[in-house]
């Protein structure tokens, strides 16, 4: 995790298996509709992934770090992939409410107007669907 913060890190090829590391202890990192588990264990598995949802939103937002590797631009990109690629779930609307939470106002400081015009669609298309999670 030093490695994250540390600002004389680089991206390498060998971050490649990090990752996929960091993906299968935290599988709902990029959330994915499990077929296997009812509602309630799903809430469960949900809600023990939230902190890792809103510790990537401080990363993204953390300004302090010269050369931040995940800055704004890659919670843009995260966000996007969320509500591009995952059906709204369970899952998803647990990433989607913890990141906004933390990262919301540093993403609304670098794109202004984009991300108002996302909260938007949020509020008018995705929004609806994950109350009926909660």
């Amino acid at each position: 995790m030093a490695s994250l913060t540390n600002p004389s890190h680089r991206r390498s090829a060998s971050s490649a298996p990090q990752l996929a590391l960091a993906h299968e202890k935290a599988s709902l990192a990029i959330p994915a509709q499990r077929k296997d588990a009812d509602e309630a264990e799903l809430k469960a598995v949900a809600s023990s992934q939230k902190g890792f949802f809103m510790l990537y939103g401080a990363l993204v937002q953390a300004h302090v770090v010269p050369d931040n590797p995940h800055g704004a631009g890659f919670g843009w990109l995260y966000l996007a992939r969320v509500l591009n690629g995952v059906p709204v779930s369970v899952a998803s609307s647990t990433a989607i409410e913890s990141f906004l939470r933390i990262a919301g106002y540093g993403l609304y400081c670098s794109f202004r107007r984009q991300f108002e015009k996302l909260m938007q669609c949020i509020s008018a298309e995705v929004l609806p669907k994950m109350r009926s999670f909660h």
